[in-house]
């Protein structure tokens, strides 16, 4: 059976649970590189990249000085 995903609802849910920094005009989702991906949050993921037009990257929490 096929799940359906909101757009807006994965988008949120990114941004409160894994700290997704998430750009609406050049539609990128960036998340943190050591951020626990599940099977679940890649098939929002693949939701959004195949399905909406989004861009998906990680970025480094990593603080160099």
């Amino acid at each position: 059976m096929k799940q359906k995903h909101d757009e807006s609802k994965v988008l949120a849910q990114l941004k409160r649970e894994w700290n997704a920094e998430i750009d609406f005009r050049k539609k990128i989702v960036r998340t943190p590189k050591d951020a626990p991906l599940s099977i679940h949050i890649c098939g929002k993921i693949d939701f959004l990249t195949n399905y909406c037009g989004w861009i998906w990257s990680t970025y480094s929490t990593d603080k160099k000085k």
